[in-house]
């Protein structure tokens, strides 16, 4: 596995266990956060509708009252005798006495002049007729006004109750306090920001707000709820909304709350959510860089045990291929030193006549200096196999460089042509010379030639024995930008299920004891790891060629 690589699986790891937890998790904390702050809603709604519709009924039982007073006057005391000032001053008293609630109260003839009055204000002979409250009276025996502001001009409203029949009918009317009366409409217990107001059909204010607003002005956030039935809630810009018909009026009693203070708990648990988030994500990445970069170094533990394992099988595959050509170096060594023998054989005659006082001859002389000479030659040609073998077999490692061919394969297959032709066979070497260099490992790419070249020997042998073998090493180049090699033989060949097999590790079909099936398939992952590949073509008694491809050096 290339360095680089080993970043993106910590990569891929990190966005995967980051990912796979995270995911669930997030999806977990929006739908709770989601289901809370849904169930937050329906409860401060719940809350603003409950106390809405108390109040509005505590509301209502007051204005009840009121009515029950005034009624309760025109039951005990005759008409005419609320038409004395004196009287009704007593009758006030009284209410007074029971109630600060009103703070005058007046008679009104059928015609809306009021006959008699007790009061702080002078309305004796004021026309009413006009007010809308009066003929509503009438109607319907009982009336609570809007509030409006009247002769006193400053704003008030009425309780009405109408007396007698026909045309000698009465009104008598009373006004209500109206600081007593918004004190008990703000009476509401909902926190810091709640606040509770009244406002009539036309979402006109019939009482004041604790968050500011004028009486008789026209209150917008109450409007979107005038049209609904019964008790309504809503939302209106930063307040949650509940709005309860007064029974017994056009009144409409609005409570209200700032939505920062009904979601509060909300708030706070929605804070709490994101710390527990940010922890659970700073725990999860923690983990999740811990785990990657234990299961890295795992990786690079076993890759690096992987590849030691790989270089001891490359180095006891090469030992391998060194014993099967333990004969051919043998024969190799043995003919310069049979020519040694010789030489050596002919200086000793020599040497003989010189210990018996005999001169040396010119062509004696000559001859032991050719002698001399080509036991030096066959000393070198000794050293140059040696160090073929040493170099084959003491491989330093893979590396990756500019590999001429024409300059490496002769050298390279060396050994192999040697072999070749003790074998008797007709080895034969192409480059031509437009073939470019090539990336590859030197040391790898002989262990694969020599093990390619070694094997079609022994299926040449098998089918010609020391005579009519031809081994054909080519190079060309193919599309693109790649450099092949190709070794062709004339040997046995191999069936179509062998060849299917032969890269496949411990394959092999030599004699047991001859063969441990691991030089296909070691050459097969060195090709791999240069970038190539291997691929071989048979007919079985028809020979085998086998394709070294390698990719071109760019420079």
């Amino acid at each position: 596995m290339k360095p680089d690589m080993y970043k993106d699986v910590r990569k891929m790891l990190l966005v995967v266990m980051i990912l796979v937890p995270a995911i669930p998790f997030l999806a977990s904390l929006a739908i709770g956060y989601s289901s809370y702050r849904a169930s937050m809603e329906r409860s401060a709604f719940h809350v603003a509708e409950r106390i809405a519709e108390d109040h509005a009924i505590l509301i209502s039982s007051f204005l009840d009252e009121r009515r029950i007073d005034l009624e309760s006057i025109l039951s005990t005391v005759p008409v005419t005798s609320l038409l004395e000032q004196d009287q009704l001053d007593r009758v006030f008293q009284s209410l007074q006495r029971t109630s600060k609630t009103f703070i005058d109260i007046g008679l009104i003839d059928e015609n809306g002049v009021q006959k008699s009055y007790a009061g702080p204000f002078d309305l004796v002979g004021k026309q009413y007729s006009h007010q809308p409250w009066f003929s509503k009276t009438l109607q319907s025996g009982s009336y609570v006004s809007d509030v409006y502001l009247g002769y006193r001009h400053r704003p008030h409203f009425t309780v009405a109750v109408a007396a007698g029949e026909g045309k000698g009918r009465w009104v008598l009317r009373a006004t209500v306090d109206q600081g007593l009366f918004g004190d008990l409409v703000q009476g509401v217990s909902i926190g810091e920001t709640g606040e509770a107001f009244i406002v009539n059909d036309a979402a006109v204010l019939q009482t004041t707000k604790r968050s500011g607003g004028t009486i008789l002005s026209v209150e917008e956030s109450s409007q979107c709820l005038l049209d609904q039935e019964g008790v309504s809630t809503g939302l209106h810009g930063e307040y949650i909304c509940a709005v309860a018909p007064i029974k017994g009026t056009l009144w409409l009693l609005v409570v209200r709350q700032k939505t920062s203070e009904a979601f509060a708990e909300f708030d706070w648990a929605a804070r709490t959510i994101a710390l527990v988030s940010l922890a659970g994500g700073i725990f999860i990445v923690s983990l999740a860089i811990l785990v990657s970069s234990r299961v890295v170094a795992i990786l690079r533990s076993k890759e690096a045990e992987r590849r030691e394992m790989e270089n001891h099988l490359l180095r006891a595959a090469r030992l391998a291929e060194l014993g099967e050509m333990s004969a051919g170096f043998a024969h190799e060594i043995n003919n310069p030193l049979q020519v040694m023998k010789s030489e050596i054989a002919l200086m000793e005659m020599n040497a003989a006549a010189l210990k018996e006082d005999q001169p040396l001859e010119e062509a004696d002389k000559k001859e032991l200096q050719s002698s001399l000479e080509q036991v030096n030659f066959q000393i070198d040609r000794c050293a140059a196999i040696t160090r073929s073998i040493l170099k084959f077999g003491r491989y330093p490692g893979p590396e990756n460089t500019a590999v001429d061919l024409h300059v490496y394969l002769p050298e390279a297959t060396l050994m192999m042509q040697r072999k070749a032709k003790v074998s008797g066979v007709d080895f034969s070497l192409i480059i031509p010379a437009e073939i470019p260099r090539v990336m590859a490992d030197p040391g790898q790419l002989q262990q694969v030639l020599v093990n390619v070249l070694n094997n079609a020997l022994q299926a040449i042998e098998e089918r010609h024995g020391f005579e009519g073998g031809v081994l054909r090493v080519s190079v060309s180049r193919t599309p693109p930008d790649l450099v092949q090699i190709e070794v062709e033989d004339n040997g046995s060949g191999m069936s179509r299920d062998v060849l299917a097999k032969i890269f496949n590790p411990f394959f092999t079909t030599k004699a047991p004891g001859k063969g441990t099936g691991l030089g296909l398939s070691v050459c097969h992952a060195i090709m791999d790891g240069m970038g190539g590949g291997i691929t071989a073509q048979s007919r079985e008694g028809k020979g085998a060629v086998f394709t070294m491809t390698l990719p071109e050096y760019s420079h």
